[in-house]
């Protein structure tokens, strides 16, 4: 019998089964389960002979990560999420995971059967179980040792947290979007996709209380091709039917295109006039790089343009009345929100009305606030600014993010 009255718990984790685990102040790590064999349940402390850093653990297995970057592992190796190859499909006492050598793991976290592991560089290490896609490794065969998943954005990007909850996995990057893969609202995504939410306690929360959300299922290859071949049609005169004219330059599209992404064109034929037999709508509020860039992300949905150029752009969606193309230069500005440019975005933000990207700048600080407080913008900040930033409470997810898995 283990008595923990007089013990102060740091760290607790649990799993399916009646599994949980935990890290007291005093080092002693403390784990339950429900015996592979007999069926028997027991508490019991597994001896470690350096400092535990971080401890996790799913259905009937355990994971650990020790201060001098070793990761140790437990319990059922059914599907490989002991990360060791083994007849074994149970193993009582720990086993050491071989990851890349010279990669420093700085979290661990587990699902029901897999295992998620981030190092300092920001890469994400996966093994075990993967019949819905939970190891984003674009396939679903199980990894009985780890394996590094690759290609989660376009271009190479950090990743700063991790999260794991049954069969679905998701990480943060250094950018602050989510990524999410594997049995999510009822879909099995095999590779990571950018989501919604803002922070990792939300998707978690999200996907725990199961909300009223539909997600639609596609066909990466089919879909992308699709796309390819809309984009290819912009600004093409030769198949165009529709002339769109800013002062003497000419951007060539589509009426039914037009009218399918923005229900401002659902009455195009108010806005044409017929020149030479061609169909032409004139513009002359924005400059014609401005209007490029709308319609191009009509075909694209890409906005390839600068900082200042998507807050003008936040001016020409209100007047076009287009909410989604306002959402997406929104969601583009937050990309270049960081802790040298949070308090300029803001100014900028404040400029133009934009609520949105005031949020995401209150947002990021709240998430960022002692590496932001450090900066040099903070420091010349006007101070009723500065106050009202030190004002704002800490995100659930600074206080909760360590317990989640």
């Amino acid at each position: 019998l283990i008595d923990l009255r007089y013990s102060r718990v740091v760290q607790s984790a649990t799993g399916g089964d009646h599994t949980f685990i935990i890290l007291t102040d005093d080092q002693k790590v403390f784990y339950f389960q429900i015996y592979h064999f007999n069926g028997l349940s027991w508490l019991r402390q597994m001896h470690f002979q350096t400092k535990v850093e971080s401890i996790c653990c799913g259905h009937s297995f355990f994971v650990v990560l020790t201060a001098d970057n070793k990761i140790y592992t437990w319990g059922k190796n059914n599907r490989g999420q002991l990360g060791v190859k083994s007849e074994d499909t149970f193993i009582e006492e720990p086993v050491e995971v071989k990851i890349t050598e010279g990669v420093k793991i700085m979290k661990v976290a587990c699902g029901y059967t897999h295992v998620l592991a981030l190092s300092k560089e920001g890469n994400i290490f996966v093994w075990g179980g993967n019949s819905c896609g939970q190891l984003g490794c674009n396939w679903r065969n199980d990894l009985f040792t780890p394996e590094m998943i690759t290609a989660i954005t376009s271009k190479p990007t950090k990743m700063l947290d991790i999260a794991a909850m049954k069969n679905m996995s998701c990480a943060i990057s250094e950018k602050k979007l989510i990524y999410v893969w594997g049995s999510c609202f009822d879909q099995q995504i095999t590779k990571p996709i950018e989501c919604e939410f803002t922070t990792l306690f939300d998707t978690c929360t999200a996907l725990s209380a199961r909300p009223q959300t539909t997600v639609k299922y596609f066909y990466p290859d089919e879909r992308s091709k699709i796309l390819h071949d809309i984009a290819k049609t912009f600004n093409d005169p030769n198949i165009s039917d529709l002339v769109i004219k800013i002062s003497w330059q000419c951007i060539y599209g589509h009426k039914n295109i037009l009218q399918f992404r923005n229900s401002y064109f659902k009455s195009i034929d108010q806005f044409i006039t017929s020149e030479n037999d061609q169909d032409i709508i004139r513009f002359d509020q924005f400059s014609y790089s401005m209007y490029y860039a709308y319609f191009k992300y009509l075909y694209t949905g890409k906005l390839e343009v600068s900082l200042k150029q998507r807050f003008d752009l936040l001016k020409l969606a209100d007047e076009l009345n287009d909410n989604r193309f306002e959402e997406s230069c929104c969601k583009a500005i937050k990309e270049d929100i960081m802790d040298e440019t949070v308090f300029s975005i803001y100014n900028t933000a404040q400029k133009y009305d934009s609520k949105t990207v005031e949020k995401f700048c209150f947002e990021y600080f709240q998430e960022n606030k002692k590496n932001v407080m450090e900066t040099h913008s903070f420091m010349e900040l006007k101070e009723d600014i500065k106050k009202t930033f030190i004002a704002l409470p800490n995100k659930p997810d600074e206080e909760c993010r360590h317990n989640l898995q």
